[in-house]
């Protein structure tokens, strides 16, 4: 994984650097010949971000997981490799930026009930100011429904990180309909103690309209070391899509879930788990939302596609195994294919061809395009349009909860 965790030092004899050399990132003192000094961090946790390096008193500042990868926080390590601590104290996503004097640094923190707020601090932690408090009043107002983290097991026992919302007024007598939100790609987490901006809220809306929502970050995602990660080599959409299912299966097994009504959705990556899963696991959802989907990996950018499935070439056998199109004749259900015309990240190619695909299967599917619109679909109109289409096509395919003994 590229990073940018280098820092020479003013003597012009040592350097830092970091390494997954033992599964997970950790930073590592070096002389300028290359001969490890000593490592100075260690552990089944990652560095994420290197924040500075105080010379005059013999510290390195960074932020990593250590207490929670589901969280990051900022820490403080002396150069001889003593002296580990965590210095954030509020638990959720702290991003750091020190000072030049390393006196005082900027902590942009949110948890998953707190919108993003900007503070002031010493070096020691202890908090001067708020730049920015961000106290958004409204927000008790809408009565958000509190995330419940767990932990659900893999098909071979790994626990899986995931995060659910239950539906306001929820009933344990009554089976709920079930929105399932993956993404699943590389590089990237879901079930996380951050604010979940536009998205997060759209899905306590649903909440409110009687959906119970579910997430999971499977092997493959960011943040748990390198085996993790790599799970997913030379095969995309595989091992993902296992682990997705084992969190589905064990929804399915709640009391006040009803099995027959599971819906999926995603967006970029979280488009393309949510066409594997349509359409190689095609009786386990009723319906799904397809948002800017990479369904051929020849179409997306080198540097990120070959590092994972190495060039076509190399792996034919992999990329064709790992394009929804390969699978698409098996679609059962009706789903909405969602993409801006004007992506350049995800290419509208990907969706023409899945279309063409789909089409000569005579698979049943709907599509909304944005024309002028790239990965992201932004803007006011564009943004209520498609939440609203979401919403509506979720609540007509899965309708409203029932109950446990209808």
């Amino acid at each position: 994984n590229l990073h940018d965790h280098l820092y020479f030092f003013k003597d012009g004899r040592r350097f830092l650097w970091s390494s997954e050399r033992t599964g997970f990132r950790h930073l590592y003192l070096y002389d300028i010949e290359g001969r490890l000094i000593r490592p100075l961090t260690q552990g089944e946790w990652q560095v994420e971000a290197l924040c500075g390096v105080d010379e005059a008193r013999g510290i390195v500042y960074f932020t990593a997981t250590e207490k929670s990868p589901m969280e990051r926080h900022l820490y403080r390590v002396f150069l001889d490799g003593t002296g580990l601590t965590r210095i954030s104290r509020e638990e959720g996503w702290h991003a750091i930026t020190f000072s030049p004097t390393f006196d005082s640094y900027l902590d942009l923190f949110s948890n998953i009930v707190t919108p993003p707020r900007l503070s002031l601090h010493r070096a020691d932690g202890e908090r001067l100011a708020y730049i920015e408090e961000n106290v958004v009043a409204e927000l008790a107002e809408y009565g958000l429904q509190p995330v419940e983290f767990l932990t659900v097991p893999a098909e071979d026992g790994t626990p899986l990180p995931a995060m659910m919302i239950k539906p306001k007024g929820f009933d344990p007598r009554r089976r709920y309909p079930v929105i399932v939100y993956v993404y699943g790609g590389p590089r990237a987490q879901v079930v996380v103690n951050r604010w979940g901006g536009d998205r997060f809220l759209w899905h306590q809306l649903m909440a409110e309209r009687g959906f119970l929502i579910f997430s999971l970050d499977n092997r493959g995602s960011w943040g748990r070391g390198k085996a993790w990660e790599a799970k997913i080599h030379r095969r995309l959409g595989y091992w993902e899509l296992k682990d997705q299912l084992a969190g589905v299966a064990y929804v399915k097994s709640l009391p006040y879930v009803d099995p027959e009504r599971i819906g999926i959705w995603g967006w970029s990556y979280g488009g393309y788990m949510t066409l594997m899963a349509l359409f190689t696991a095609p009786d386990v959802f009723r319906t799904g939302i397809a948002v800017a989907p990479v369904t051929d990996w020849r179409n997306y950018d080198t540097h990120y596609t070959e590092r994972y499935l190495e060039r076509p070439q190399e792996n034919p056998e992999g990329y064709r195994l790992s394009s929804p199109i390969t699978y698409a004749a098996h679609a059962k259900v009706r789903f909405l294919l969602v993409h801006g015309m004007a992506d350049d990240n995800v290419h509208f190619q990907d969706t023409v061809q899945l279309v063409d695909a789909l089409i000569r299967a005579r698979r049943p599917f709907d599509l909304m395009i944005y024309p002028g619109k790239k990965h992201g679909i932004s803007g006011t109109d564009a943004r209520i349009h498609l939440f609203t289409m979401m919403t509506d096509y979720f609540l007509r395919h899965l309708a409203a909860p029932k109950d446990a003994g209808s």
